[in-house]
Order: structure tokens, then sequence, then C-alpha cells
């Protein structure tokens, strides 16, 4: 196959080809040396680790837009005289920058005569290169102190265990403490030691050769067996670090579990040292006005915090896990008392611990254990109702099924189990239809569960009003994240028949007695009704389903449930909102005492008059709409006080902007009114939710004597709740 190029890409590989015959002619005056450095700091101070990963970097300031290699010079004087070695820049040179490995810098170290143990200052800059050309670095080189680690101790050991006469376990190695690793070539172990009694560290707990280790007199680590003393005897926290050869023996005075109690004051109770790297409380309550909790400490008379990683927490799924997990930290590092703890779960709030551990054994990470003893969950045999049970459902006041367990012994102690009833809409009990928790918030093994709620778990699983149907429950246990569930019950129920209409009837109604003549209600909802009426004092009213026949008559009880017996009446003649609710067998009776117009401008605030059948109205209103800007503010609104509570009644527009350019007739949509739940005192103004005049009573004054009449329509036979300005005008 030929290929062919056109006389476009031959002139554009001529000019490449050009270019890179033209970029190989260095200029040797053109290398710009390098006159910035960046890192390290000036008079820096680096610790050179006895590790293989570990790295020092240096990087500067890039001199030029083109390619240059460079070379980080390594020299005894500020002068850059006396040279000790040159170390390639990354990427084979071409990177501003170097990244060195400690052994190198240790050689260097040497090199300078820093003695092992000890310290020294050495000096850097950087050698540019191009071509044949170098130049040396513009300015000063810049000084950098060498600590060298105090000798090496080769092949670093995996495990480290502590042991001797001065220490817990004594001679006996099968019984020397654990240390655990925190990095690199980095161990710790928490453990009591003897004064006076020499204490060793050894790669192996077991009979047999070990290699042994000792902290001399200068504090630095060495292979040795001569042991270390301490000079009282305590809890101590041992850091090694094989690396530096450093040390730290540190007492441990006292570990405190830090809490807050109901009255949010601050709670520290003193731990014990149970031994092997072990603190405990036993038998504590938990009690806390806030659930955050830690472990304050005093280590060589210095406060630190034993808490969590994070520095805010969310409260655990579980009583296991990397969430309990400990992390000391030196108190002056928190920003506040709240910082790095852990949240108890609600569940445990006033329950007793066997104890409370705070485990820095190393035998796994460190961690603290809230111990509740049993946390087993077991599974409860139901005894009521009866498996295959029928009830036929009522939405009457009192109305309940009473289901039972037995429980199993074995978890009489720790934490209380929490019962729930579940409720399955299929014989398999995979979906779920509802649950009940147990009397007592969960504690107690049994439950009333009234018709309606049956009636609404029923409707949750498919079965029809005033039909029949199978519901499925278990009783699940719950330790707090232990669960186990019992056996399988069936209950067949007969669903209530809600009413599809309702009337509001009875001498104690403004309707009367007389059936024929009964307000209906509207229907809110599927078995939710309401009205606004008037009641008269001390005399009865009640709920029809219908109007004429025989129909299913309801009252409210003193307590305001939804009974067949007649148990409620107001005490003060006037007008009512009232509502009716079968899907929960309670109704609300409140007073509207007042009902206002409200438009910003107009100098006073009309009531209007109650009217009947749920329509209030005012007449002969004079409509002031004049504001500071020339059209004028005609914006309005109702102020309904229902028991006691003033109340918006406006648009369903947030902002309801929308000009009138002509007359609103009766009932049209735009002046339907909504009822908000928002308490008017929060927004005391016409503004928000609010309706607009006719643009022909836009700014108008007293003078102008723009009248007109006002209905508020709160009928529950009218297509929607409205408002209606007759404009006299």
């Amino acid at each position: 196959m030929k290929r062919l190029f056109g006389p476009a890409f031959v002139l554009v590989a001529a000019i490449a080809l050009a270019a890179c015959v033209k970029d190989t002619k260095y200029d040797e005056q053109s290398v710009v040396p390098v006159s910035k450095l960046k890192t390290p700091n000036a008079d820096q101070t680096e610790q050179i680790l006895n590790t293989a990963s570990a790295r020092m970097y240096f990087e500067w300031e890039e001199p030029a837009p083109f390619v240059q290699s460079y070379e980080v010079v390594f020299c005894r004087n500020a002068d850059g005289s006396g040279e000790l070695y040159r170390c390639m820049a990354d990427n084979n040179g071409m990177k501003p920058s170097a990244t060195i490995a400690h052994s190198v810098i240790s050689n260097i170290a040497a090199l300078a005569g820093i003695a092992v143990g000890g310290s020294g200052d050495v000096y850097w800059s950087v050698l540019t290169r191009r071509g044949r050309g170098e130049a040396a670095m513009n300015g000063a080189a810049r000084k950098l102190t060498l600590v060298r680690y105090g000798g090496v101790i080769d092949n670093v050991p995996l495990r480290l265990f502590l042991t001797g006469e001065g220490s817990e376990g004594g001679t006996d190695v099968t019984l020397a403490a654990k240390f655990f690793e925190t990095g690199d070539g980095k161990f710790e172990v928490y453990t009591r030691l003897s004064a006076g009694d020499t204490f060793r560290f050894v790669n192996r707990n077991t009979q047999g050769d070990c290699r042994t280790f000792s902290i001399d007199p200068s504090g630095l680590l060495s292979e040795s067996d001569e042991g270390s003393t301490v000079a009282s005897t305590g809890v101590y926290r041992i850091r090694v670090d094989f690396n530096t050869l450093a040390t730290s023996t540190e007492e441990i005075s006292e570990v405190k579990y830090h809490s807050h109690n109901p009255g949010m004051t601050r709670v520290d109770v003193a731990m014990t040292y149970d031994g092997g790297g072990v603190w405990s409380i036993p038998n504590a309550t938990i009690q806390f006005g806030d659930s955050r909790y830690s472990f304050l400490t005093t280590v060589d008379g210095a406060t630190e915090i034993w808490g969590a990683n994070s520095r805010d927490n969310s409260t655990p799924a579980a009583l296991e896990g990397d969430y309990f997990n400990i992390y000391p930290r030196p108190v002056g590092t928190l920003s506040d008392d709240w910082d790095h703890t852990w949240k108890f779960m609600s569940i445990l709030n006033g329950q007793t611990t066997r104890k409370i551990v705070v485990d820095m054994s190393g035998d796994g990470p460190c961690r603290h254990i809230l111990d509740f003893g049993t946390m087993n969950a077991l599974s409860v045999a139901p005894t009521a109702p009866a498996d295959a049970a029928a009830f036929t459902l009522n939405n009457q006041a009192g109305s309940s099924v009473a289901f039972s367990w037995n429980v199993p012994s074995g978890m009489e102690n720790g934490v209380p189990p929490v019962y729930t009833v579940i409720f399955y809409k299929n014989a398999e009990c995979t979906q779920e239809a509802g649950r009940v928790t147990a009397a007592g918030g969960g504690a107690s093994p049994t439950v009333d569960i009234t018709h309606i709620q049956l009636d609404n778990l029923a409707n949750s699983a498919g079965i029809a009003e005033s039909d029949s149907g199978e519901l499925y429950w278990k009783v699940l246990t719950t330790v707090v994240t232990a669960t186990a569930l019992s056996d399988a019950r069936t209950l067949t129920v007969t669903r209530i028949g809600m009413p599809s209409e309702l009337y509001l009837t009875g001498a104690g109604s403004e309707y009367g007695a007389t059936l024929a003549g009964a307000g209906r209600m509207l229907k809110t909802a599927a078995g939710k009704f309401e009205i606004y009426a008037t009641l008269n004092a001390g005399t009865a009213f009640g709920f029809a389903s219908a109007t004429a026949g025989t129909p299913d008559m309801y009252y409210l009880s003193a307590g305001l449930a939804l009974g067949t017996a007649s148990g409620y009446n107001v005490a003060t003649t006037g007008q009512y909102l009232i509502k009716v609710d079968f899907t929960t067998g309670v109704g609300t009776v409140q007073r509207v005492s007042e009902v206002m117009f409200f438009m910003s401008s107009t100098p006073t605030d009309p009531v209007l008059t109650y009217q009947g059948g749920g329509v209030w109205q005012v007449n002969d209103v004079v409509a002031v709409t004049t504001a500071s800007w020339a059209w004028g503010d005609d914006r309005f609104v109702f102020r309904v006080t229902v028991d006691g509570v003033r109340y918006k009644y406006g648009s369903s527009d947030a902002n309801a902007s929308i000009d009138q350019a002509t007359k609103v007739p009766e009932g049209d949509a735009t002046y339907w009114v909504y009822p908000r739940t928002d308490i008017i005192s929060s927004d005391d103004s016409g503004n928000g939710y609010h309706f607009k005049l006719w643009n022909g009573y836009k700014n108008k004054s007293a003078a102008d004597n723009m009248r007109m009449n006002i209905k508020l329509n709160l009928s529950s036979t009218a297509t929607h709740y409205y408002t209606f300005i007759d404009y006299l005008n």
C-alpha cells in the first residue's frame, strides 16, 4: 500500500525537524541558574530515620521556560566550598525537585563528620546544566541540620514483648506483655513496672533463644540484656522506635471515664487498673445529658484524651467494631471538650453495664468495651391472640385486641429486650404491613392494639374496606443490635366500613336534630371530614352517615374519641371547626373566635360576622390602597383565630403577585382560600399567600370612598373554600 503525503504535511515536518536541529545546538551561555530554594526551609532540622522507606524532599523554583537538568549539591560550608555529595534531581534530573532516601542523607552526614547519635550542619544548593554548560546557584547555599540515629539495629523484630523481674509477668517469658506496632519499626506497650527491678524487651514470648533489647543510660534503645528500671512502681506507657532508637517511659497515674450527666454536669469516674494494659469500672450506670463520652488520662503529669479517631462522630450501629478504637491525644491539641468523643446509643441511657473496659493490652487495636453481659436476643412464644383468631373491627373508642407472648429464660441480665409486633401482608412473612411497639416503650411482653390500628394495618396489607382478609404477625426481640423473630401466627380481620359521607346533626348544632336538615361535612381524605359550624353550649351533637333512612350514628366522647355514645358538648356557644378522623378514631373541636379581613394599607381591620353555613361576611368596607409607591398596595388575607391562635387564611401561592385586571366572579379559583398551618404571628402582614383586589380599587384613599362587601365562604357544600369581594363602586 502506498502512503501519500501532501505539501502541507511536508512543510510541517520540515519545520519540526528544523526546530529539533536548532534545539540540539546548545548555547552554553543560555544556562539559567536557580535563584530560589523552596524546601526544606532554611535552618531546618531533619531527624534521619533508619528505615528503607524514609525520604527527604527538596524543591526549588524552576528558573527558565526551557528544559534544563539539575543536581542537588551538598557541601560543608555556607560559601559552597567543601563539596560532599551530589544527587540527581527527580525524573533523571529534569524536574525542579529531588526525593532523597534517608540512607543517602545518613551517608552525607557521615561525610560531614557528624557522629552516630549526634547532629551537625551541612549546606545545600542546586547546580543547573544545559548541554555542556552548567551554572552554580545564585545566592548562598541553605543550611540543613542533620541528626543521625544513635546506632543501627539490623533486622528490626516483627514482634516485641516486655519481660523481666520488674514486669507484670516476671521472668517467665511466656507471660511477657505484648507490644503493639504503631508504625514501621515503632512499638508501644501499657503495663505495670516495679521500682528498682529490671525489665527488658524480647522478640518472642516462648522458651528458647531470643533477641534481647534494653534502654541504655542515655535513653536509647540497644540490643543488650542489661535491662532497665523505673524509680517508682506504677503503670507505664513504653514507646520504642527502632528507626531512631528513641524510647520513652511515661507513668500513667490516672484513667477516668469522662461524660456528662442529665444535668450536663461533667462527670469523671476513676477507673481501676486490672493488669495487662486493661482498666475498668464495674456496674457502671450510663446516664447522659449529652451522649458523647471519652476517657481522660494523666500521663507524666499531662492530660490526654483517649478518644475516637474522628473529631465528630455519629451514633454507632453496633457495640463492636473499629468505632470503639482508642486514639490518645494531648488535650492541648483539642478545640473543646467534645472533640474526638464517641456517642452512646440512645437505648443505653439508664442501663447498667457489667463493666466499662479500656483495653490497651496489645491484643488487637487499643479499644474500649461496653460490657452488658448477655447480649443474646432469644425468640419468644406468642400466646394471644390464638393462631387463626378472627376479629370484626370497629372504630369505637376502647376497642382493641390484646397481643402477648412468653419470654424464655436467658435474657434476664444485661440490656432489657425491646419487643415489636410485626405484621405481614403474606403468609411467607416477606412483605411488611407495619409494626407496633410493645407496651412500656417495648419492654413489656404485651401490647393492646386498637381496632383502628389493625384497620390501618389491614389497609396496608391490601384488604378493602368492609372486607375480610388475613394478617400475619411475629414478635421481634431486639437487644441493642441483636435480634430474633418468633414463629408466625395468622389473624383474620373484617375491616371497618368507614362512611363515604358524613353530616353534622343534633340539637347542639346549628342544623338542629332533624336528620333531613343535617349539615354536610367536607371530605378531606378517606375517612376524614371537617365542617365550620355553630355549636350550642351544653347540648349534644353528633354525626350521621346519611340524611335519610337509618344511618350509622357517631359521637365524640369526653376525650374526643369517636364512638357510638354521646359524651361531649361544648361549654361556650359559638362557631367551631369540627374534624372527624375515622382512620385514627378521634375528633377535634376548635373554637373559631374571630375572622378578620387584613390589608396593610387599610386603616382598620374589619371583623366579619358569621352568617351560618360556614360563611362569614362584612359589608360597606372602605378600601384604602394608597402606599408610598404610585400603584398602591392592594394585597389582603384573612386572619382567623382558632382556639386562641391566629392563622393566615390566604391563597395557595406564597407570592400571589398576579394583578386582577377584571372583577373576579364568586367562587372563581382565583380567590380560593387555603387555611395556613403557619401561625400568623410569624408573618404578621398581608404579604405572602395573599390575594389582590381588582385593579379599579388600587391607589385609593379613604376620601375616594371605594366601598366593598367581603365574604369568606368556608362552607363544606362549596366546591372549594373561597372569598368573594363585591365591589360597590
